[in-house]
């Protein structure tokens, strides 16, 4: 899954308007539906976004 950070005081005005939730609550929205969190991949170039890796059991 690859999304915005949603960072107060550090992501900018508008992702913090238009994305929902930080990446905490994605990630537990994703494992409460039956997947399990593997990694966080660091991706250069993604400045603004993260990336998780989940894998279904």
């Amino acid at each position: 899954m690859i999304d915005f950070e949603r960072i107060e005081g550090k992501t900018r005005k508008w992702t913090m308007g238009h994305v929902r939730a930080g990446k905490e609550v994605f990630r537990k929205e994703i494992e409460d539906a039956g997947l399990t969190f593997v990694e966080e991949v660091k991706l250069e170039g993604l400045k603004e976004n993260y990336f998780l890796r989940f894998r279904k059991e």
